[in-house]
Protein backbone atom coordinates (compact mmCIF):
# COMPACT_ATOMS: atom_id res chain seq x y z
CA UNK A 1 0.00 0.00 0.00
CA UNK A 2 1.20 3.51 -0.84
CA UNK A 3 0.33 6.68 1.09
CA UNK A 4 0.37 9.85 -1.01
CA UNK A 5 0.35 13.01 1.14
CA UNK A 6 -1.35 16.10 -0.24
CA UNK A 7 1.01 18.29 -2.32
CA UNK A 8 3.94 16.03 -1.53
CA UNK A 9 4.27 12.98 -3.72
CA UNK A 10 3.12 10.71 -6.48
CA UNK A 11 3.89 7.55 -8.37
CA UNK A 12 4.95 8.07 -11.97
CA UNK A 13 4.51 5.22 -14.44
CA UNK A 14 6.38 5.70 -17.72
CA UNK A 15 4.50 3.88 -20.47
CA UNK A 16 6.04 5.00 -23.78
CA UNK A 17 4.38 4.40 -27.09
CA UNK A 18 0.75 4.04 -28.13
CA UNK A 19 -1.56 3.62 -25.15
CA UNK A 20 -4.79 3.74 -27.11
CA UNK A 21 -7.76 1.81 -25.72
CA UNK A 22 -6.47 1.43 -22.17
CA UNK A 23 -8.81 1.41 -19.19
CA UNK A 24 -7.51 2.32 -15.74
CA UNK A 25 -8.83 0.90 -12.46
CA UNK A 26 -7.79 2.19 -9.05
CA UNK A 27 -8.38 1.26 -5.39
CA UNK A 28 -8.66 3.51 -2.36
CA UNK A 29 -8.69 2.24 1.22
CA UNK A 30 -11.41 3.77 3.38
CA UNK A 31 -10.74 2.22 6.81
CA UNK A 32 -13.50 -0.39 6.74
CA UNK A 33 -12.96 -1.45 3.13
CA UNK A 34 -12.13 0.12 -0.18
CA UNK A 35 -13.83 1.34 -3.31
CA UNK A 36 -12.67 1.16 -6.90
CA UNK A 37 -13.29 3.75 -9.59
CA UNK A 38 -13.14 2.72 -13.23
CA UNK A 39 -12.28 5.54 -15.60
CA UNK A 40 -13.27 6.12 -19.22
CA UNK A 41 -11.46 4.68 -22.20
CA UNK A 42 -8.44 6.77 -23.11
CA UNK A 43 -7.33 6.87 -26.73
CA UNK A 44 -4.70 8.91 -28.50
CA UNK A 45 -6.14 12.22 -29.56
CA UNK A 46 -9.08 12.00 -27.14
CA UNK A 47 -10.74 15.36 -26.60
CA UNK A 48 -10.44 14.91 -22.81
CA UNK A 49 -6.71 15.63 -23.12
CA UNK A 50 -5.20 19.06 -23.91
CA UNK A 51 -4.13 19.65 -27.51
CA UNK A 52 -1.07 17.59 -28.38
CA UNK A 53 -1.03 15.76 -25.04
CA UNK A 54 -0.54 12.05 -25.68
CA UNK A 55 0.45 9.69 -22.89
CA UNK A 56 4.08 8.68 -23.34
CA UNK A 57 7.51 10.01 -22.45
CA UNK A 58 6.39 13.63 -22.73
CA UNK A 59 3.33 13.01 -20.57
CA UNK A 60 4.11 9.93 -18.47
CA UNK A 61 1.17 8.29 -16.75
CA UNK A 62 1.14 9.41 -13.12
CA UNK A 63 -0.89 7.88 -10.30
CA UNK A 64 -1.69 10.32 -7.51
CA UNK A 65 -1.14 13.55 -9.47
CA UNK A 66 -1.73 15.16 -12.87
CA UNK A 67 0.57 13.97 -15.63
CA UNK A 68 0.83 17.41 -17.23
CA UNK A 69 3.56 19.14 -15.20
CA UNK A 70 2.38 22.55 -16.43
CA UNK A 71 -1.04 22.32 -14.79
CA UNK A 72 -2.27 22.43 -11.18
CA UNK A 73 0.98 21.38 -9.50
CA UNK A 74 -0.67 21.29 -6.08
CA UNK A 75 -3.37 18.83 -7.16
CA UNK A 76 -2.07 15.60 -5.66
CA UNK A 77 -4.14 12.65 -4.50
CA UNK A 78 -4.50 12.66 -0.73
CA UNK A 79 -5.13 9.17 0.56
CA UNK A 80 -3.83 5.66 -0.07
CA UNK A 81 -3.54 3.69 -3.28
CA UNK A 82 -3.26 -0.06 -3.79
CA UNK A 83 -3.65 -2.64 -6.59
CA UNK A 84 -3.46 -0.44 -9.70
CA UNK A 85 -4.32 -2.32 -12.89
CA UNK A 86 -4.43 -1.26 -16.54
CA UNK A 87 -6.43 -3.31 -19.00
CA UNK A 88 -6.73 -3.13 -22.78
CA UNK A 89 -10.27 -4.44 -22.65
CA UNK A 90 -13.47 -3.65 -20.78
CA UNK A 91 -14.36 -5.65 -17.66
CA UNK A 92 -17.98 -6.35 -16.84
CA UNK A 93 -19.39 -5.95 -13.33
CA UNK A 94 -19.16 -9.65 -12.47
CA UNK A 95 -15.50 -9.83 -13.45
CA UNK A 96 -14.66 -6.65 -11.55
CA UNK A 97 -16.28 -8.01 -8.38
CA UNK A 98 -14.54 -11.38 -8.76
CA UNK A 99 -11.09 -9.78 -9.07
CA UNK A 100 -11.27 -6.84 -6.70
CA UNK A 101 -10.31 -8.61 -3.46
CA UNK A 102 -7.57 -10.87 -4.72
CA UNK A 103 -4.13 -10.66 -6.28
CA UNK A 104 -4.06 -11.61 -9.94
CA UNK A 105 -1.73 -13.90 -11.83
CA UNK A 106 -0.78 -11.80 -14.91
CA UNK A 107 -0.02 -14.94 -16.91
CA UNK A 108 -3.63 -16.11 -16.57
CA UNK A 109 -5.26 -12.74 -17.27
CA UNK A 110 -6.36 -11.62 -20.73
CA UNK A 111 -5.71 -7.98 -21.57
CA UNK A 112 -3.89 -7.05 -18.34
CA UNK A 113 -1.09 -4.79 -19.61
CA UNK A 114 -0.04 -3.09 -16.37
CA UNK A 115 -0.30 -4.31 -12.79
CA UNK A 116 1.23 -2.77 -9.66
CA UNK A 117 0.41 -4.43 -6.32
CA UNK A 118 2.28 -1.86 -4.19
CA UNK A 119 3.70 -4.70 -2.09
CA UNK A 120 7.38 -3.78 -2.41
CA UNK A 121 7.28 -2.13 1.02
CA UNK A 122 10.72 -0.48 0.73
CA UNK A 123 12.68 1.55 -1.79
CA UNK A 124 11.39 3.79 -4.55
CA UNK A 125 10.39 1.19 -7.15
CA UNK A 126 6.91 -0.25 -7.64
CA UNK A 127 7.18 -3.44 -9.69
CA UNK A 128 4.98 -4.05 -12.71
CA UNK A 129 3.85 -7.66 -12.34
CA UNK A 130 3.17 -8.05 -16.07
CA UNK A 131 5.78 -9.07 -18.62
CA UNK A 132 5.79 -5.48 -19.95
CA UNK A 133 8.09 -4.48 -17.09
CA UNK A 134 6.83 -0.89 -16.73
CA UNK A 135 8.03 -0.36 -13.16
CA UNK A 136 6.94 2.80 -11.38
CA UNK A 137 9.12 5.28 -9.46
CA UNK A 138 7.93 6.86 -6.22
CA UNK A 139 8.18 10.63 -5.84
CA UNK A 140 7.59 11.72 -2.25
CA UNK A 141 5.05 9.06 -1.28
CA UNK A 142 5.60 6.63 1.60
CA UNK A 143 4.79 2.97 2.14
CA UNK A 144 1.98 1.93 4.47
CA UNK A 145 1.00 -1.40 6.05
CA UNK A 146 -2.69 -0.42 6.08
CA UNK A 147 -4.01 -2.52 3.21
CA UNK A 148 -7.50 -3.45 1.93
CA UNK A 149 -6.56 -7.13 1.79
CA UNK A 150 -3.45 -9.18 2.42
CA UNK A 151 -3.32 -12.36 0.40
CA UNK A 152 -0.64 -14.84 1.39
CA UNK A 153 0.55 -18.19 0.15
CA UNK A 154 -0.44 -21.36 1.97
CA UNK A 155 2.16 -22.37 4.55
CA UNK A 156 4.16 -25.44 3.50
CA UNK A 157 5.02 -28.35 5.76
CA UNK A 158 8.32 -30.23 5.59
CA UNK A 159 7.91 -33.99 5.07
CA UNK A 160 11.09 -35.87 6.05
CA UNK A 161 12.29 -39.19 4.68
CA UNK A 162 15.55 -39.78 6.46
CA UNK A 163 17.67 -36.78 5.50
CA UNK A 164 15.56 -36.04 2.40
CA UNK A 165 13.21 -33.12 3.11
CA UNK A 166 10.25 -32.32 0.84
CA UNK A 167 7.83 -29.38 0.72
CA UNK A 168 4.19 -30.38 1.03
CA UNK A 169 3.16 -27.70 -1.48
CA UNK A 170 3.93 -27.54 -5.19
CA UNK A 171 4.94 -23.95 -5.90
CA UNK A 172 6.48 -21.73 -8.56
CA UNK A 173 9.78 -21.45 -6.71
CA UNK A 174 11.46 -22.78 -3.58
CA UNK A 175 14.27 -21.72 -1.27
CA UNK A 176 15.59 -24.01 1.45
CA UNK A 177 17.08 -22.36 4.51
CA UNK A 178 19.43 -23.65 7.21
CA UNK A 179 19.37 -21.86 10.57
CA UNK A 180 17.54 -18.96 8.92
CA UNK A 181 20.00 -18.52 6.04
CA UNK A 182 19.31 -19.45 2.38
CA UNK A 183 21.16 -22.55 1.16
CA UNK A 184 22.99 -21.95 -2.12
CA UNK A 185 21.31 -23.73 -5.05
CA UNK A 186 18.73 -25.37 -2.75
CA UNK A 187 15.78 -24.33 -4.91
CA UNK A 188 13.88 -27.55 -5.57
CA UNK A 189 10.82 -29.04 -3.91
CA UNK A 190 13.09 -31.52 -2.09
CA UNK A 191 16.47 -31.11 -0.42
CA UNK A 192 18.87 -33.62 1.11
CA UNK A 193 20.26 -32.32 4.40
CA UNK A 194 24.06 -32.51 4.60
CA UNK A 195 24.45 -30.65 7.90
CA UNK A 196 22.72 -30.63 11.26
CA UNK A 197 20.49 -27.69 12.12
CA UNK A 198 17.10 -26.07 11.72
CA UNK A 199 15.64 -26.32 8.19
CA UNK A 200 12.79 -24.29 6.69
CA UNK A 201 11.39 -24.00 3.17
CA UNK A 202 10.19 -20.69 1.66
CA UNK A 203 7.84 -21.01 -1.30
CA UNK A 204 6.50 -18.51 -3.83
CA UNK A 205 3.14 -19.21 -5.44
CA UNK A 206 1.82 -18.17 -8.87
CA UNK A 207 0.59 -14.84 -7.45
CA UNK A 208 4.03 -13.92 -6.16
CA UNK A 209 3.03 -14.49 -2.52
CA UNK A 210 5.53 -16.20 -0.23
CA UNK A 211 5.27 -18.36 2.88
CA UNK A 212 7.81 -20.12 5.09
CA UNK A 213 7.35 -23.42 6.89
CA UNK A 214 7.89 -24.16 10.55
CA UNK A 215 11.43 -25.38 11.32
CA UNK A 216 12.39 -29.03 11.03
CA UNK A 217 15.41 -30.07 13.10
CA UNK A 218 18.05 -32.37 11.60
CA UNK A 219 20.41 -33.71 14.24
CA UNK A 220 21.76 -36.99 12.86
CA UNK A 221 23.95 -36.03 9.90
CA UNK A 222 27.37 -37.66 10.19
CA UNK A 223 26.39 -39.61 13.30
CA UNK A 224 26.26 -43.38 13.66
CA UNK A 225 22.61 -44.36 13.81
CA UNK A 226 21.01 -46.84 16.18
CA UNK A 227 18.85 -49.27 14.22
CA UNK A 228 15.15 -49.03 15.03
CA UNK A 229 15.05 -52.70 16.05
CA UNK A 230 17.75 -52.04 18.66
CA UNK A 231 15.61 -49.44 20.48
CA UNK A 232 13.38 -50.96 23.15
CA UNK A 233 10.42 -48.82 24.23
CA UNK A 234 7.55 -49.49 26.61
CA UNK A 235 4.93 -46.89 25.77
CA UNK A 236 2.83 -46.79 28.93
CA UNK A 237 -0.13 -44.42 29.47
CA UNK A 238 1.88 -42.07 31.67
CA UNK A 239 5.47 -42.61 30.57
CA UNK A 240 7.96 -43.90 28.03
CA UNK A 241 10.56 -46.38 29.25
CA UNK A 242 13.47 -46.50 26.81
CA UNK A 243 16.49 -48.79 26.69
CA UNK A 244 18.82 -50.30 24.10
CA UNK A 245 19.05 -53.96 23.18
CA UNK A 246 22.84 -53.69 23.42
CA UNK A 247 22.60 -52.56 27.05
CA UNK A 248 24.59 -49.42 26.25
CA UNK A 249 23.87 -46.39 28.42
CA UNK A 250 21.65 -43.67 27.00
CA UNK A 251 23.30 -40.28 27.45
CA UNK A 252 20.22 -38.14 26.75
CA UNK A 253 16.85 -37.99 25.02
CA UNK A 254 15.19 -35.02 23.32
CA UNK A 255 11.47 -34.88 22.55
CA UNK A 256 10.12 -32.89 19.57
CA UNK A 257 6.53 -32.21 18.57
CA UNK A 258 5.14 -32.56 15.02
CA UNK A 259 6.51 -29.10 14.10
CA UNK A 260 9.96 -30.30 15.23
CA UNK A 261 9.99 -27.92 18.18
CA UNK A 262 11.94 -29.16 21.18
CA UNK A 263 9.51 -29.62 24.08
CA UNK A 264 11.69 -31.52 26.58
CA UNK A 265 15.18 -32.85 27.15
CA UNK A 266 16.39 -35.37 29.69
CA UNK A 267 20.10 -35.95 30.28
CA UNK A 268 20.77 -38.66 32.85
CA UNK A 269 23.15 -41.40 31.66
CA UNK A 270 21.51 -44.74 32.34
CA UNK A 271 20.76 -47.99 30.57
CA UNK A 272 17.05 -47.21 31.03
CA UNK A 273 15.45 -43.78 30.70
CA UNK A 274 11.94 -42.94 31.88
CA UNK A 275 10.13 -39.90 30.51
CA UNK A 276 6.84 -38.66 32.00
CA UNK A 277 4.34 -37.78 29.24
CA UNK A 278 1.22 -37.16 31.32
CA UNK A 279 1.17 -33.46 30.41
CA UNK A 280 1.73 -33.99 26.70
CA UNK A 281 -1.18 -33.13 24.43
CA UNK A 282 -2.49 -35.27 21.63
CA UNK A 283 -0.28 -35.40 18.55
CA UNK A 284 2.76 -36.96 16.94
CA UNK A 285 6.12 -36.85 18.72
CA UNK A 286 9.70 -37.78 17.97
CA UNK A 287 12.27 -38.89 20.54
CA UNK A 288 15.95 -38.49 19.63
CA UNK A 289 18.12 -40.89 21.64
CA UNK A 290 21.86 -40.27 22.07
CA UNK A 291 24.54 -42.47 23.61
CA UNK A 292 27.89 -41.49 25.13
CA UNK A 293 29.66 -43.13 22.18
CA UNK A 294 28.00 -40.73 19.72
CA UNK A 295 25.28 -42.98 18.36
CA UNK A 296 21.82 -41.56 17.65
CA UNK A 297 18.43 -43.20 17.24
CA UNK A 298 14.89 -42.01 16.70
CA UNK A 299 11.61 -43.28 18.11
CA UNK A 300 8.28 -41.83 17.00
CA UNK A 301 4.95 -42.20 18.73
CA UNK A 302 1.42 -40.82 18.62
CA UNK A 303 -0.12 -39.53 21.82
CA UNK A 304 -3.89 -39.90 22.06
CA UNK A 305 -6.25 -37.83 24.21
Amino acid sequence: MLSVPLSVGSLRLHLPGDVSQYLVSRSRYLGTGFCQSFHQWCSTGAIALPDGMIAGLAYPIAIGRLSDTQQFQTRYWTGQIDEVRIWERALDTAEINAKRLTHLDPILETGLVGYWRFNNGTGTTVTDQTSNGNDGTLAGAVWSTLVPFNQTAAMPTIFPNGFILTSSITAVSYQWNLNGNPILNATGQSWTAVANGSYTITITDSLGCTATSSPYIIAGVGIIEIAAEDILVRNEPSQLIISLKSGENIQSIEIFNAAMQLIDRKASPSNEVRWNKEDVGAGMYQVVIRTASGKTGVYRFVQMD
